[in-house]
């Protein structure tokens, strides 16, 4: 261990830090960080990401963060990274605009149908910047396999986060909207905008992965292959049902916020 900590620091701060002192610490020795059952391997890795950990608590004041509540790599560092970076994205961008019509009057479920729609649409040309930020930072990482997967899994988290958060700062009125095996009948319009929203990023993608020169390197990469194509879109196809359950999950939350008010007043 200590020959690989010293290759990662020379790699990343060059040959002086060949010379610092290592200090290792075992945390599953401190009383107070560390439980009996922590110390007890687990048969299997455990299963994080449920959703309900990445919605905003006490009207957006509370957020939940670490690695158990992201929904990419769970219980590693990969997770604590992604996970740290959505709440960053939370709490630094700015709410969507919802006009004073919006915000002064009645809540108008078809207005705010609308807004969505319209934020999603506005996003979709940036998602390639972003892609192209994450596959950046995966090439810095010395990452060497994956790197169009990862990059746009990463891609796609991050906006499913952040029209998490835009849809619960709508002030729908969903006490009377009707339910149907748990699904809100709202649900399939605030789904509708993403309809092609992952064919055109791995299009996007693809192209730029052609024309990359850093990319020429990895020729998986540069010009995947038929299966990594398929591998690509069933992870991103596996990615939309958690969104299409914590948007539904959204939706229900301010029915039932609206019927505790009416009990209260």
């Amino acid at each position: 261990m200590a020959l690989l900590i010293s290759r990662q620091l020379v790699q990343v701060f060059d040959l002086p830090a060949e010379d610092g002192e290592q200090h290792v610490h075992d945390w599953a020795q401190e009383a107070y960080t560390c439980s009996t059952l922590d110390r007890t391997p687990p048969n299997t890795h455990p299963e994080y990401g449920n959703p309900n950990l990445r919605l905003p608590l006490w009207k957006n004041k509370l957020f939940f963060g670490g690695s158990e509540t992201a929904g990419y790599g769970g219980g590693y560092l990969e997770g604590a990274l992604e996970s740290a970076a959505r709440i960053q994205r939370t709490l630094v961008s700015d709410p969507i605009s919802l006009g004073p019509e919006a915000l002064n009057g009645p809540a108008d479920n078809t207005a705010c149908i609308a807004i969505f729609g319209t934020w999603v649409t506005a996003q979709q040309p940036d998602l390639l910047a972003t892609y192209r930020r994450h596959l950046n930072q995966y090439l810095a990482r010395q990452h060497k396999e994956q790197l169009t997967q990862r990059a746009l899994l990463d891609t796609m988290e991050q906006f499913y986060s952040e029209a998490l958060r835009q849809l619960s700062e709508l002030p729908f009125d969903t006490s009377g909207t009707g339910v149907h095996k748990g699904r809100s009948a709202l649900t399939p319009e605030v789904h509708a905008p993403f309809a092609i929203v992952h064919q055109t990023l791995i299009s996007e993608a693809l192209a730029f992965n052609h024309s990359s020169y850093a990319l020429s390197n990895f020729p998986e990469e540069h010009e995947p292959g038929k299966e990594y194509l398929s591998t690509i879109a069933r992870d991103l196809a596996a990615a939309w049902p958690e969104f299409a359950l914590s948007s539904n999950a959204v939706l229900r939350a301010k029915a039932a916020t609206v019927s505790e008010s009416q009990r209260t007043h």
